[in-house]
């Protein structure tokens, strides 16, 4: 029997032979032998084939009619949602890649289609070709291949000979697209259809949309408890029947309806937007100042991924809220949790996915509880409203004044001065003492301006200033007789040649003490910053006199504590001691009830003896507190005078 020749290469478990030669006949010659090559080209076309040659046949072989899709899984086709996968290579090393070989007697490899889910809940369908039939024929021939499986076609349209429409549920969509060119039509050509996903409707938004718009939601309000109804909108049978389609997971959709509600029903207090696929609630903004009344709402089996879109209606006194079915449930292991995060934003809710809650914990005020009206100014002690009214007038007086020396009688012999100012006042910079910017001790002991020289040195360098005593906001802190605490915020300009004098913004707090016949300022802390824009505007609208030469600070001061043993001081019209703010005689009305108010406060007595004290003195408030000292060490004073 002749040898019969094979020449080839091992492929590893499977031989296939490129050349085959064989005698079929015993009396043949070699050269009358008929040879079946199976060659491929070895040249560089031949090499190009064996890469592409199969690809391009299986695209030939396995793609829809006119479709380019991009094997790679680029997103170049038409179909962007549809993976084609075929089957690991038996013969070969990999899966379609290179030189791909395949037995000769195995069938081309098969694909099938996985359709991924959309990030929008919406899917449109396309029939090829469909056009040429009538719309009720093509859906009923369509659900009845899919039974018992059952749709609503959204927004069905026409496009040249195609028609396409929408579902909104992914296991319909996916049986859809199993059915392409398996359903017989009854022209006897087979469907050939198309499903998209991430394929999001779009609806333009017109008046005569609106207009639709607006009778759909009037049908959905209940005027009794003011509710309105959007629960799966897009399903109204009246947009069905129209053909249109309207998503309000679509951002300009949701905008609109937000503008109705806002215009048209803004006393609504329950708002149903249920089933709706929203993944946002930004569009809801509006809600918070346009529907105050706005205490329940339903925002359940929707696409809410993430807590903090719920701060988009901070605001709303929200007390039946519903957001069960979202992806947003299932972050939380435990329900304690949940309902917790939920009333960090919406503390009255006291329903929560249709669940009742116990009550939050809160304090026992009621909402409608008028709050005290807030005061431009606290005293603690009514009784000292007189003493720092004169005081601060006179203390200021002459701190705008041309000259601040006589402010140093105003000030303990050991009284210390600080001053601290914002960053952007390059002026009081240097000589500022903020603790946030200086941090080093020597240079912190340095700005504390200490003792009484060294303080009015150092008020007499600063800018010259002109205060608004309109703006003052005083708060009498402490006011005993053995120690005044006084704060005081206002505003200032400084006088200089330019046109538009700058406004700057003050707080000061004093300690006084008593010293002497008197008192004194031992503890000053002055504190700048730039005027605020409402300052600013309101600065300076109430004319002021102009500012009158230097005079001694005239207050009403403490009860001095006199010891039985001390010397007793002669009287006089005007007694002062070093450091104290003296006071003078005074015939003023107006500075007479003061001055009783002050002496009734040091000394105990009531009003009708206080003004009795300082009439037989000639209203020397120095002399009648010198002259109740002395009676009263005696023993003198009668009973009824401290009687109230």
């Amino acid at each position: 029997m002749p040898n019969m020749h094979k020449r080839g290469r091992d492929r590893g478990k499977h031989n296939y032979y490129e050349h085959d030669d064989r005698d079929f006949s015993a009396g043949s010659s070699s050269e009358n032998v008929r040879r079946v090559s199976f060659k491929g080209s070895h040249g560089r076309e031949g090499r190009k084939w064996n890469r592409q040659g199969w690809d391009q046949k299986l695209r030939q072989a396995f793609l829809l009619d006119g479709e380019d899709i991009d094997m790679n899984g680029s997103t170049g086709g038409r179909n962007l949602s549809i993976t084609r996968v075929v089957p690991y290579n038996v013969g070969g090393r990999g899966p379609l890649r290179g030189r791909m070989r395949h037995p000769r007697d195995s069938p081309v490899p098969t694909m099938r289609k996985i359709l991924q889910e959309s990030s929008f809940s919406w899917y449109k369908v396309t029939i090829l070709f469909g056009g040429k039939y009538d719309q009720e024929y093509v859906l009923r021939i369509v659900m009845g291949y899919i039974r018992p499986h059952t749709f609503v076609p959204y927004g069905f349209t026409r496009s040249g000979e195609d028609v396409s429409f929408f579902v909104d549920d992914f296991t319909i969509a996916e049986q859809i697209m199993n059915a392409d060119r398996k359903i017989t039509a009854n022209d006897g050509n087979k469907l050939r259809i198309h499903v998209r996903s991430n394929a999001a409707p779009f609806v333009q938004v017109d008046d005569k949309l609106k207009e639709k718009l607006k009778v759909a939601m009037s049908r959905r309000y209940q005027t009794t408890n003011k509710a309105l109804d959007l629960h799966k909108f897009h399903a109204d049978p009246e947009f069905i029947a129209e053909n249109i389609l309207f998503p309000l997971n679509r951002v300009n959709l949701l905008q609109a309806v937000v503008q109705i509600i806002c215009e048209s029903i803004p006393e609504l207090q329950a708002l149903d937007l249920s089933d709706n696929k929203l993944q946002g609630l930004d569009c809801l903004k509006p809600l918070v100042d346009k529907t105050p009344q706005l205490k329940v709402l339903h925002i359940a089996k929707n696409k809410i991924r993430y807590l903090n879109q719920m701060e988009y209606l901070y605001g709303l006194p929200l007390e039946d809220l519903n957001i069960d079915g979202n992806p947003v449930c299932d972050k939380f292991k435990d329900q304690s949790t949940y309902v917790r995060e939920v009333r960090k934003r919406f503390p009255k809710v006291i329903k929560l996915d249709g669940i009742d809650l116990p009550p939050p914990i809160t304090f026992d005020v009621e909402d409608d509880t008028p709050l005290i009206p807030s005061k431009g100014s606290f005293l603690c002690d009514l009784n000292g409203s007189a003493v720092i009214k004169q005081f601060l007038e006179q203390y200021y007086t002459i701190f705008d004044s041309d000259s601040r020396q006589p402010l140093i009688d105003a000030y303990h012999e050991n009284a210390q001065f600080s001053l601290t100012c914002t960053p952007g006042l390059t002026s009081y910079l240097p000589d500022s003492r903020n603790l946030l910017l200086v941090s080093s001790l020597d240079k912190r002991q340095r700005l504390l301006r200490q003792g009484r020289s060294s303080v009015i040195s150092f008020l007499t360098s600063l800018i010259k200033t002109q205060h608004d005593p309109s703006s003052f906001a005083v708060d009498l802190l402490l006011f005993t007789p053995q120690l005044i605490s006084l704060s005081v915020t206002g505003v200032y300009r400084e006088p200089t040649s330019s046109k538009k004098l700058p406004i700057r913004s003050f707080s000061r707090v004093f300690v006084i003490v008593p010293a002497g016949s008197g008192f004194c300022i031992i503890n000053d802390l002055l504190s700048i910053t730039n005027a605020s824009p409402d300052q600013a505007r309101e600065a300076f609208k109430v004319s002021i006199a102009p500012t009158p030469a230097p005079a001694p600070v005239v207050a009403p001061h403490p009860q001095i504590m006199v010891s039985p043993d001390a010397p007793v001081p002669v009287p006089s019209q005007n007694i002062s001691s070093p450091g104290s703010i003296s006071l003078v005689p005074c015939t003023n009305v107006e500075t007479q009830q003061q001055m009783i108010a002050a002496l009734a406060m040091h000394t105990g007595m009531n009003l009708a003896w206080s003004e009795k004290c300082l009439n037989e003195t000639n209203w020397n408030y120095d002399s009648a507190l010198y002259i109740f000292s002395e009676l009263n060490k005696q023993g003198k004073v009668p009973s009824d005078a401290f009687i109230k």
